[in-house]
């Protein structure tokens, strides 16, 4: 299973002056700002500038209930932690823009760090990490899910480093029996790519997030087979790819191999 966080939900007093505040002063991005008639609403989503993560859902309070949430949605405690990656202009930047600080700059063990309140009060935290503490989420993860052909040495098919995952070099060996799924390219290739499927899926990304594909070739006169089988099993999906010729590989019998880099679905 993998799941993750998409969006937070900000609850607002109003949805232009959040945006100004957001997008003017702090510099997000105005990802979506869409009219929802059936509930009169608008669905509204900022990101902060370069992030590929989790962005901030601004939510209008529409019932009197809600709006003693507004600027107190953590009980005071800090919110949100607003990770950059040069603490001193993003800071300067800030305070020029009018942006309250609230608790001053202070170097931690983690990294640098302040702390900021929004238009409504809620509490942030400009934080830039460590080189340690950014290590931690780059941190290299291998895995082999089941369903996929054994490795044949002493390695994983998988290495995943944040959103960036690199499969390395596979035959198209059926993982039920152990043996080749056919002796001819075309079906080799598309067990190949089959596998990547599974094990790009145990990692949260699929055949739509390849970047790149090497195919190692022992017979280029096999190269509209195998390529036969690439559009067969990618669809429209076209990824950077390069085809080299080679006089052998590892295990008799395999006609190519394949490996791969791609990114998470998120």
């Amino acid at each position: 299973m993998r799941q993750s966080i998409i969006h937070v939900a900000l609850v607002v007093r109003d949805y232009d002056e959040a945006i100004a505040f957001f997008c003017d002063k702090l510099k997000f991005t105005l990802v979506e700002d869409t009219y929802q008639p059936e509930q009169d609403k608008r669905w509204v989503v900022v990101s902060p500038p370069g992030s590929r993560g989790t962005t901030l859902l601004l939510a209008r309070a529409s019932k009197p209930e809600q709006e003693p949430f507004i600027g107190h949605q953590s009980g005071g405690r800090v919110f949100l932690f607003l990770s950059t990656d040069d603490f001193q202009r993003d800071y300067n930047a800030m305070c020029a823009a009018g942006i309250e600080f609230v608790r001053e700059p202070k170097v931690a063990s983690y990294g640098t760090v302040a702390v900021f309140e929004d238009l409504y009060g809620n509490l942030w935290d400009l934080v830039q990490l460590t080189r340690e503490a950014r290590a931690m989420s780059t941190k290299v993860e291998t895995s082999t899910p089941p369903n996929t052909p054994a490795p044949i040495g002493p390695y994983s098919h998988i290495a995943k480093v944040g959103q960036f995952i690199t499969i390395g070099g596979t035959a198209g060996f059926d993982p039920a029996t152990g043996e080749l799924a056919g002796r001819d390219v075309y079906t080799q290739a598309k067990r190949i790519l089959e596998s990547f499927d599974v094990m790009l899926r145990s990692v949260g990304s699929d055949l739509g997030h390849v970047i790149h594909v090497n195919v190692f070739l022992k017979d280029m006169h096999d190269f509209a087979e195998m390529n036969r089988a690439y559009v067969d099993v990618m669809g429209a999906h076209r990824p950077a790819r390069t085809v080299v010729g080679v006089n052998e590989l590892p295990k008799p019998g395999v006609l190519l191999t394949m490996n791969l880099t791609a990114v998470t679905v998120d």
